[in-house]
Parts: C-alpha cells; sequence; structure tokens
C-alpha cells in the first residue's frame, strides 16, 4: 500500500473516533453532534497530514465507517421482521404464547 493511502486510512479512523467520541458525550451530543463529522474530518486530516487532494477520500472513508453499522443492523433487523412475516421465523414459540 502507498504511504498516502495508509494516511488516508489513518486519519478516517482517527476522524471515526473522534466523530463517535463527540457524539457519545451526555447532554453536549445535542449541540456537538451535528458538527461532529466536520470535527473529526478536520481532525483526522490534520494529525494523519493528508493533503488537499486526499481530503476527499478521507471525508468518503469517514461516511463509510459511520454508515457500515447502521447498514449491517438495519439489514439484520428488516431480515428479522421479513424471516417472521413470511412464516419462517427466527424464534418459535408455544402454541400457547401465540393464542
Amino acid at each position: 500500500m502507498e504511504r498516502g493511502t495508509c494516511l488516508v486510512f489513518r486519519g478516517a479512523l482517527i476522524g471515526f473516533a473522534v466523530t463517535v467520541g463527540l457524539m457519545l458525550i451526555p447532554i453536549v451530543h445535542f449541540s456537538s453532534g451535528p458538527i461532529a463529522p466536520f470535527v473529526g474530518g478536520f481532525v483526522g486530516g490534520s494529525k494523519s497530514g493528508v493533503t488537499d487532494s486526499q481530503a476527499l477520500a478521507l471525508g468518503g472513508l469517514i461516511a463509510l465507517y459511520m454508515v457500515a453499522p447502521l447498514a449491517a443492523g438495519a439489514t439484520r433487523w428488516f431480515g428479522f421482521i421479513f424471516r417472521r412475516s413470511s412464516g419462517n421465523h427466527l424464534l418459535t414459540y408455544p402454541e400457547s404464547v401465540l393464542t
């Protein structure tokens, strides 16, 4: 892997950690939540030393890191709902519970 690519990945991980950290602080997350991705991208980019041309890739990776867990959770949840509605239950219940 090229050095520039490693810097982008490292910066994205730093930015993702800062973003999640800002969103997890109780009470403060109401004001810091909306600007957390910008702050995370700024901190991650400046700490890893990415260039201006790598900044878009850094932002895209931070967005991917944030969307991937949500997509995995939604896929699992929708899979459970669809399996349940089609009669192929993930969990089986005794008849006494269902009536």
